[in-house]
């Protein structure tokens, strides 16, 4: 991997400099030719900047200095949650607006239903990496009245009602991300508009209908 490459995700994932990767994205900068490291690297960025331009109701996040707190359901096979925790163990300025990620793995659902409905509260964010998709009818009434973001790179993720899905485009070598607003709305979140407003990289859609 190109060490400009390299250097503009380390920023990102750092800084939460949204528009940089977007940008880069916007720009060819991930080429055709990308691949699942880099792909994989970006997702992370996203997910970090997804955390960043979430308004949660005051009970979620009663004060300045709660941390934000990622739930991960499944196995992380292509590497999404791995930089992260990495820059969580080794950067101590790796923050999100002021705030502490921490990352919590999660049991499969069918194991305690009710212990997981008791973590899921406490959770901010839900990442079900390819490997979960089985999960997700399982967990889905469990959690889509809940506040929580869920966000998973497994294909139709955003037609059955999850938040947002990343998707690989390919052709313009992209990571893209659908966005079901429905369910966003459902679950008393907000979105911000300079996530949302990101065109080359955000599609939007409505439960259970094609994007846009």
């Amino acid at each position: 991997m190109g060490a400009n490459l390299m250097a503009l995700l380390s920023r990102t994932l750092c800084r939460g400099t949204l528009v940089c990767v977007f940008l880069a994205a916007a720009n060819g900068v991930f080429a055709a030719t990308i691949d699942m490291e880099r792909a994989a690297l970006l997702k992370s960025a996203y997910l970090k900047n997804i955390a960043g331009h979430t308004t949660w109701p005051t009970y979620k996040v009663s004060d300045d200095q709660q941390p934000i707190v990622i739930g991960v359901l499944g196995g992380d096979p292509n590497g999404v949650i791995a930089p992260m925790r990495e820059r969580i163990k080794n950067d101590a300025g790796f923050l999100v607006e002021g705030r502490e990620l921490q990352l919590i793995n999660l049991d499969a659902p069918s194991s305690d239903p009710d212990g997981l409905a008791a973590v899921l509260e406490g959770c901010h964010l839900l990442f079900l990496s390819e490997d979960g998709e089985g999960y997700w009818a399982q967990i889905k009434p469990l959690i889509e009245t809940m506040p929580i973001v869920t966000v998973s790179e497994y294909k139709s993720f955003a037609r059955q009602g999850g938040m947002i899905e990343y998707i690989i485009d390919r052709r313009a070598g992209k990571v893209r991300m659908i966005v079901n607003m429905v369910a966003v709305k459902r679950s008393g979140l907000v979105l911000s508009a300079r996530l949302l407003g990101l065109k080359e990289a955000v599609i939007l859609m409505n439960d259970g209908e094609d994007a846009e």
